[in-house]
């Protein structure tokens, strides 16, 4: 379960959502982009709940992202 993120973490994940469009055209090319960018909105949040300061924020959340991605896709 995502616990709520603070402000700080909020503007992070405000500030990186072009990672998901960069992981959906970099590994997805289908048709229901809207249902994958939710998920992979989900997995750039639960990247920002995660993250510690010492680990590059970037790298962790295209991880999560294409997590997300992934599990959505195997649930269709």
């Amino acid at each position: 379960m995502l616990k709520r993120l603070t402000d700080e973490r909020r503007k992070l994940v405000e500030e990186n959502l072009n990672l998901v469009d960069f992981a959906l055209h970099t590994y997805c090319g289908r048709n229901d982009y809207e249902d994958l960018y939710g998920a992979g909105c989900l997995g750039l949040c639960r990247a920002a709940a995660k993250w510690e300061a010492a680990l590059p924020f970037e790298d962790l959340a295209l991880i999560y992202i294409v997590d997300e991605i992934k599990a959505y896709l195997n649930t269709q």
